[in-house]
């Protein structure tokens, strides 16, 4: 993804949060671009040119735990197209203990039919 700034960033931001986890954008392969903008007065039509600063952009929120600034920064460029591991709900993660639970029973089930029998 790219994305454009009005300031120079610097190649990895890394913002920690009070709930264990980080913030972390990724701007590499800046490019200088002059963008004009023409006002809003019909009669006067004035232009404005701004310069930005562009870049191949990535963001996103992950666990302290499971990511190291020190990793990050000496290769942002594996980072550029990092996307977390979205957590399981609650509810998923009840659905698969009640899917567990139910072929443990059919389990001991088939094993106390082999004993007993």
């Amino acid at each position: 993804m790219k994305a454009r700034f009005t300031e120079k960033q610097d190649p990895v931001t890394w913002n920690t949060l009070p709930d264990g986890k980080v913030d972390v954008m990724i701007c590499l392969n800046e490019n200088i671009v002059t963008e004009t903008y023409s006002g809003g007065d019909p009669e006067n039509p004035e232009h404005i040119e701004q310069t930005v600063y562009e870049y191949d952009f990535n963001q996103f929120r992950e666990d302290q735990k499971k990511i190291s600034e020190e990793t990050v920064r000496a290769s942002p460029e594996k980072y550029l197209k990092y996307i977390p591991k979205e957590e399981k709900s609650i509810e998923q993660k009840f659905a698969e203990q009640a899917e567990q639970i139910e072929m443990l029973k059919d389990c001991l089930l088939e094993m106390s039919e082999q004993v007993y029998a």
